[in-house]
């Protein structure tokens, strides 16, 4: 297996390849911060752990996101499953996002400065569209 820097390894794992950095591991379709699956390939799409476990697990994250660039990623608690992920595990992951943009809703109501609000505003349109995303990838009609 070849040995890159961090950044070179989720660069790695975005295209399917296999690479360690430090305490970073590619191995094509999962990556690993330390001993802990942090991202995976499924449905063309990557699913990225919600969880910061760490300091570094949230630079390896950082790492992952700028590599992926027009790529689609998904930021939810379900992510990986030697046996696959089922729908109740997509399910939960559908209610983690949809959670999140009603937090940022409530964000919205609550602000009060304008450009406070408007940031709140379009981050709920955002929030909700990635679950609305997510739910006609992943579940069930």
């Amino acid at each position: 297996m070849k040995h890159g820097n961090n950044p070179e390894t989720a660069t790695a794992f975005v295209n399917y390849e296999e690479m360690i950095g430090s305490n970073l591991y590619s191995f094509g379709d999962i990556i690993k911060s330390y001993n802990t699956v942090i991202a995976t390939h499924f449905g063309g799409v990557i699913l990225l752990t919600c969880w910061d476990y760490s300091h570094t697990t949230q630079r390896h994250k950082l790492h992952i996101s700028r590599a992926a660039k027009g790529v689609t990623i998904f930021e939810v608690p379900n992510i990986y499953r030697w046996n696959g992920l089922n729908e109740s595990d997509h399910q939960t992951n559908f209610e983690y996002l949809r959670e999140e943009a009603q937090t940022a809703y409530k964000k919205s109501q609550r602000a009060r400065a304008d450009h406070t609000r408007k940031f709140w505003e379009e981050e709920t349109q955002r929030r909700t569209e990635t679950a609305r995303k997510y739910r006609e990838l992943f579940l069930s009609k």
